[in-house]
Order: structure tokens, then sequence, then C-alpha cells
């Protein structure tokens, strides 16, 4: 395949992925929900305690980017931190009810736009695109 063609498909894949971000931005703008704040209650999502350090390695924001956002998400109610039992330093985050719920409006905003940009495409078709995502993960986990 020639270079250009691959340079398409990554181009292709940004593409795609802005899309369904934009829409979803805009959708979780009108509960007054941040991109970023977004990131942070999807990696809280399902999860009793979350290390606040966790947060950061899987989002991929910087620590102080973290911890201002938890102040915020904590003064609004949507999540609650304490110190670990185990680990003063460690600071462990929690969704509360009201985050919940929150959380439940997101995952029904992305669940809609998904089976929306599914339409038309076979389990094949799904399958194949995602053994391929995988290999160009593991290709650029490799480059590091």
């Amino acid at each position: 395949m020639p270079k250009k063609e691959k340079t398409k498909l990554t181009a292709k894949i940004n593409d795609v992925s802005k899309l369904f971000n934009d829409e979803l931005n805009k959708k979780c703008a009108g509960i007054d929900i941040s991109p970023a704040t977004r990131r942070i209650l999807f990696y809280l999502s399902g999860k009793d305690q979350v290390n606040q350090l966790y947060i950061v390695r899987q989002t991929r924001l910087k620590a102080p980017t973290i911890s201002v956002s938890l102040s915020r998400l904590e003064k609004k109610g949507i999540i609650s931190r304490r110190t670990s039992d185990t680990d003063m330093r460690n600071m462990e985050v929690s969704l509360t009810e009201k985050g919940e719920e929150i959380d439940k409006k997101i995952r029904s905003f992305s669940d809609s736009i998904d089976k929306r940009m599914m339409k038309g495409i076979t389990e094949e078709e799904i399958e194949t695109c995602l053994k391929v995502l995988k290999k160009l993960q593991n290709n650029m986990k490799e480059g590091k």
C-alpha cells in the first residue's frame, strides 16, 4: 500500500475520533461537563474508589489539571475525595450519587452517537477494525 494511503488511514481515524468527541462535548456542555471532566468521570465510572494518581496516568492529563478539576467536581458534589487509610499521601476519589447520574447521562449521549456511527457496519467489519486498531496501538506503544 502506498504511503499516502496509510496517511489517509491515520487521518481518517483522527477525523472520526474528532467528530465523535466534538458531538459528545457539545452534548456534555449542556450539562456543564468539560472534556477533561468527562475523561475523569470515565475512569471513575463503575469503581468504588480510585487513587488520584491512577486518574493522572489514565487520562494523560497533568497532575495540576487533575487536581483543579477534582476540586471543581467536589464543589459541585459530583465526586468525593478522602485520604487513603493505608497511605496518607494518597487521595482516593469516588463518584457521588449525583456523579453517577451525570455519568449515566454521558454514557447515554455516547451510546446514541456510537449507535448512529455504527449504522450499517457488520460485526465482522467491527472485529477487523478492532484488530487493526489494536495493532496500531501496540505499534505506538513499542515506539516509546
